[in-house]
């Protein structure tokens, strides 16, 4: 388990007078941290003084993170397009091995840290509009406000779990915090154990509902 979760888990806990999405909604800045060669192993968002997440990557990873000061950022500075490139050797026929690079592009909400959505290809050439969208070939219709990652959907095995940063119980505490409309989703994810939770990770989520 990351300390982002037990960081994220505390604010969630910090805030969870009635419903941990209701912080203040003061859009977080970014942090490209721990250097390796042009990219960073981690992405830290800071609102104010306190840490709400932090992104974790690596060159075989999920892949180092680009960007820095030239990371696009909506108009009303809600969200990021995060840059994140996964490299590795493939083998050839031959026995010679060549490097192979994924690009990806996480679009990420600077109020609560939730990846709302991580793709590659076509989808990363896209760009912010005025309004806020994120104008791409793919999914011209796609809602930033709505997050892939739900409770409902992981409770009803409509989306699985992944090594991606989109797909972590980090990203659903991010992206779907505990409040009383999704406690019933998420004591269904702890029974089907949907995670594949540490006992650690229990106590949190558990703590969280509670």
């Amino acid at each position: 388990m990351h300390v982002s979760l037990a960081v994220l888990a505390c604010t969630l806990l910090i805030s969870n007078g009635s419903n941990a999405g209701n912080r203040d909604e003061i859009p977080a800045t970014l942090e490209y941290r721990s250097p390796v060669g042009l990219g960073s192993e981690k992405v830290v968002m800071i609102s104010g003084k306190q840490v709400i997440r932090t992104l974790y990557g690596g060159v075989d990873a999920g892949g180092l993170f680009y960007g820095g000061d030239s990371t696009p950022i909506s108009d009303d500075g809600r969200f990021a397009a995060i840059d994140q490139i996964e490299a590795g050797f493939v083998e050839l026929p031959d026995g010679s091995s060549k490097l192979h690079e994924v690009a990806y592009c996480n679009l990420v909400d600077l109020h609560n840290g939730c990846v709302v959505v991580r793709e590659t290809g076509q989808f990363c050439a896209g760009r912010f509009t005025k309004e806020g969208k994120w104008n791409n070939p793919l999914y011209p219709d796609l809602d930033l406000t709505k997050p892939t990652a739900t409770t409902i959907k992981y409770a009803d095995r409509v989306v699985w779990p992944a090594d991606s940063p989109d797909a972590s119980l980090e990203n659903l505490l991010a992206c779907d915090p505990p409040g009383t409309a999704n406690k019933v989703a998420y004591k269904k994810i702890l029974d089907l154990n949907v995670f594949h939770m540490s006992q650690k990770q229990r106590q949190i989520i558990e703590a969280l509902i509670n």
